[in-house]
């Protein structure tokens, strides 16, 4: 599954000053039965309608994320500048 994160910045002066996103880890919040999961035990596959934690850095102003070039739900109270959890829109497909 491919994923594309992006930051969008609404004028020119703060585009200058924007930080470059980076992905070090993504992880599954739960199992199957709905069970948390260790949040630093990265995966490489992501099912549609399940949550994930993704940790990097440069995640702060963050508007949109993409998963196969769906828009994925997040909820941008919940965003640091080192994590974000999203959960993966019902429509994508591998």
């Amino acid at each position: 599954m491919f994923t594309t994160v992006y930051s969008c910045r609404d004028n020119e002066e703060t585009a200058s000053a924007s930080k470059t996103l980076k992905i070090d880890m993504v992880s599954a919040s739960v199992d199957e039965s709905g069970q948390p999961l260790n949040p630093l035990v990265n995966t490489n596959i992501g099912y549609a309608n399940n949550t994930y934690v993704i940790r990097g850095s440069g995640f702060t102003g963050l508007q949109h994320i993409y998963f196969n070039d769906y828009e994925s739900y997040f909820n941008p109270n919940f965003v640091t500048d080192n994590t974000i959890f999203v959960t993966i829109n019902e429509n994508t497909h591998t």
